[in-house]
C-alpha cells in the first residue's frame, strides 16, 4: 500500500511484460521481441482485455489510495487515464467477443 506511486510509470508497471508487449506493440514486433513464441497461437483479443483490466484494476486501486488527501496531482492523473479508458471501444466481431479497439 505505501509504495503505490501516483505515477504514470507505476501504473503501467503493474501491467506484466508479456502483456504490454502483446498490446502495445505491432504482431511484427511482437515476434521479434517473443521469438520463442509462436504469434500465430497469441489470443490478442484476450491480451487487450488483460491490458485494460490490468490498467483498470491499478487506476481504482491508486483511486482508493489517495480517496480524501486532495492531491490535485493524483486527480489529474486520474482523469487523464479515464478520458483515455472513454476513447477505448469494445466490440465483437464473428468468433471474438471483447476485443479492445482504440481511436
Amino acid at each position: 500500500w505505501d509504495s503505490m506511486e501516483a505515477t504514470i510509470p507505476w501504473l503501467y508497471g503493474q501491467i506484466p511484460d508479456l502483456i504490454r508487449v502483446g498490446y502495445e506493440q505491432s504482431i511484427n514486433e511482437v515476434e521479434q521481441s517473443l521469438p520463442h513464441i509462436n504469434v500465430h497461437e497469441i489470443d490478442f483479443a484476450c491480451i487487450s482485455l488483460c491490458y485494460v483490466n490490468i490498467l483498470a484494476g491499478a487506476i481504482l486501486a491508486l483511486g482508493l489510495r489517495f480517496a480524501g488527501t486532495g492531491n490535485v496531482e493524483v486527480f489529474n492523473l486520474l482523469h487523464s487515464q479515464l478520458q483515455k479508458f472513454r476513447k477505448i471501444k469494445v466490440g465483437t466481431m464473428k468468433g471474438f467477443s471483447g476485443t479492445v479497439y482504440t481511436n
